[in-house]
């Protein structure tokens, strides 16, 4: 039954819908084992030409042995996949876009040094090949693979018979969404934290920040239940439902690992520190704070989802 439905009956080869449970099974490992992946897309140069000189029996001969080919000289951690007409993917696991572009580039230096022997002539075939490597959890496959296919769209148009990396391109990826909330108290601190957020750089994020004056009127939102990543900002001393609090009941929703938080705290008590270290919270600032020095907390905190 996996071969009828998983597996395309020309190449033998996987078919795309066994692609997303592939892509998912890696997207665990960054989780698991900070282990990145890359995905590239591979597309036969001239294929209609192909199909309409030489006909459709010899062009499906010419996938055949491609798929084969790609089966022969690819790692078995890397998974094959005829993604449709010509285009194939393949997933690198554990493999970071410089890796893959040299191997990218050896299978094509060797496949178009093969002759494929038709009506008494050799034929010799080229293919592109767009890559992108997956840094982090938030990237979904239909992510990865419009990088992948805009990066095959450039070696098209740079000349064919290359490959280029979505990553060292100007490449236009959809911004992951943060949702920052600050939960504190006081006003003034509230107006300070927007201010300083407004002017700090999340370029590779499209930000959704709100404010909430104690934990209970946060978690009544209902804020969590948004899409995406979410970082909070959360003072330590609240009269109604303190940041010890806050993060106990954060730490209970299944997915906490999407949340990231950066306490306030105007206690100095190291037990007091440690306590919501062990809760989750990812660093913590005393008050009072200098605005430099909360901006760089914030900096790295963001740089690590990246």
């Amino acid at each position: 039954m996996d071969q009828l439905v998983l597996v395309d009956e020309l190449t033998q080869l996987y078919n795309r819908k066994f692609l997303l449970d592939v892509y998912n099974r890696c997207l665990r490992d960054i989780k698991r084992n900070k282990q990145q992946f890359s995905i590239a897309i591979l597309d036969l140069d001239h294929f209609k030409r192909i199909n309409d000189s030489l006909g459709h029996i010899h062009g499906d001969k010419i996938l055949a042995a491609f798929a084969s080919f790609l089966k022969e000289h690819t790692r078995s951690s890397d998974t094959v996949f005829r993604y449709g007409g010509d285009k194939f993917v393949i997933i690198f696991e554990n493999a970071h876009q410089i890796e893959v572009a040299e191997i990218v580039s050896r299978l094509l230096t060797k496949f178009t040094s093969i002759p494929f022997h038709i009506e008494e002539e050799n034929h010799l075939v080229t293919f592109s090949a767009g890559i992108y490597t997956i840094h982090h959890q938030e990237v979904s496959l239909e992510t990865a693979i419009m990088a992948a296919e805009q990066a095959l769209y450039a070696a098209k148009t740079n000349g064919r018979a290359r490959v280029e990396n979505a990553n060292n391109s100007k490449v236009e990826l959809p911004k992951r969404k943060l949702f920052v909330s600050i939960i504190d108290d006081d006003p003034i601190i509230r107006t300070m934290l927007i201010r300083i957020l407004n002017v700090m750089d999340f370029s590779t994020f499209d930000i959704n920040l709100a404010e909430f004056g104690d934990g209970v009127q946060f978690f009544n939102s209902n804020r969590l239940e948004q899409k995406g990543e979410h970082f909070l900002i959360i003072d330590g001393v609240m009269p109604v439902m303190d940041g010890i609090e806050v993060l106990q009941k954060v730490q209970k929703i299944k997915y906490s690992h999407n949340i990231h938080v950066l306490m306030l705290t105007g206690r100095r008590s190291e037990a007091d520190i440690e306590k919501a270290l062990a809760l989750g919270a990812d660093d913590y600032v005393t008050k009072p704070f200098s605005i430099k020095e909360l901006q760089a907390r914030i900096q790295t905190l963001i740089k690590r989802m990246k």
